[in-house]
């Protein structure tokens, strides 16, 4: 599979701390990888390089440039689960808020758009929460409005950042079961994670980070070497 992201020896500091040195890995279209670590470990400001939210002081992060030009990342975290759950709007309203970047106003949503909304709702089984609000859903809710909301504009790759951490463990199975139907159709997966369910079920490739690359490779040979990574506190 082609190469679409290329992560080449990067280095982060934020406000004076170093929080990765030398990180280079690239990722392949169709891939689903997971980010695992200690906490404070580097896995979030990663991610927010790979989105452009940091600027590295060195090195690169090239993305393949159709990605770039239509804005086809996505990226689902915790802490936008956690803020959404006091935000006043309803599920039909988070979903199409999904279509923003390509309508480049919420005043001009037509029939078609409102057609799609649905169908997206269909798909994960929300439809009958259209006109509910986002705060009266459960956490599992919550994340497929969400997940609805990225899935609208047709990603190439979704980044999720702990996704399920608030979730109840029937909520996580089906959680990570969705993702994965989504990852069946080509879509690239990045998920920062702590769940060993997911490594063992799930991804192709882990990342291992303690501020630079520890491993990166199959999840196979990740939990044939899974001890030595106690070690560094590595939670899964």
């Amino acid at each position: 599979m082609p190469k679409i992201i290329d992560v080449d020896k990067i280095d982060l500091t934020v406000e004076e701390t170093l929080i990765l040195k030398d990180v280079s890995f690239t990722v392949d279209a169709g891939d689903y990888i997971a980010i695992v670590g200690a906490n404070g470990s580097g896995k979030t400001s990663l991610v927010k390089a790979i989105l452009g939210l940091r600027t590295p002081q060195f090195g690169s992060i090239w993305i393949e440039s159709s990605i770039i030009k239509n804005k086809k990342i996505s990226y689902i975290s915790q802490q936008v689960a956690t803020q959404a759950k006091n935000f006043p709007i309803t599920v039909f309203e988070v979903v199409q808020m999904g279509l923003y970047a390509e309508k480049k106003s919420m005043k001009f949503y037509n029939k078609e758009d409102n057609k799609r909304v649905h169908e997206m709702l269909k798909s994960l089984n929300i439809e009958h929460l259209a006109n509910q609000q986002i705060t009266s859903l459960s956490g599992g809710e919550r994340q497929r409005a969400l997940l609805g909301r990225s899935l609208i504009s047709h990603p190439d790759v979704i980044i999720l950042d702990e996704p399920t951490s608030a979730l109840d463990p029937e909520f996580r199975s089906s959680f990570y079961e969705l993702i994965d139907t989504i990852n069946q159709q080509g879509v690239t997966i990045l998920i920062i994670t702590h769940d060993l369910g997911v490594l063992k079920n799930y991804v192709n490739k882990v990342l291992v980070l303690d501020h630079q690359v520890v491993f990166f490779g199959t999840s196979e040979d990740f939990l044939a070497q899974r001890d030595q990574f106690d070690e560094l506190g590595v939670e899964v």
